[in-house]
């Protein structure tokens, strides 16, 4: 009887991750920099379902790693040998533009899902 107890108290962390990533059903898909007042070269990112999000490189080189959102931000995180360090991104009233402010410069950029994105796969795949 305990054991039962226990293995279904160890997997709630687990639905409650997936049920998190269904609610931003939204965020799924490929977005990119379309504005940015530090006047970087535009970037794109993939969101997946499963909790992971893509980084591309500049050649479309493609890196995996971790997302999650929490109050509505989207925290990206990216593995340093340091520790690891969080990009986090604001969507806009009807999650059509993500915003992202530099903490070093305080300027702003905007992620928009595009049809026919730099790197990553079309959103209407």
């Amino acid at each position: 009887m305990h054991k039962s107890i226990l293995l279904f108290v160890l997997s709630l962390p687990g639905i409650a991750l997936c049920q998190s990533h269904a609610n931003h059903a939204w965020l799924m898909g490929t977005w990119q920099k379309t504005l940015d007042e530090d006047n970087s070269p535009t970037d794109t990112l993939t969101f997946r379902g499963d909790g992971t999000w893509i980084g591309y490189g500049p050649r479309c080189e493609e890196t995996v790693y971790q997302y999650f959102v929490h109050s509505g931000d989207v925290f990206l995180i990216l593995p340093q040998p340091k520790g690891p360090v969080a990009l986090i991104f604001r969507p806009n009233p009807s999650n059509s533009k993500l915003t992202f402010t530099s903490p070093r410069t305080r300027n702003n950029a905007i992620y928009e899902k595009v049809a026919n994105p730099v790197c990553g796969k079309t959103n209407e795949s």
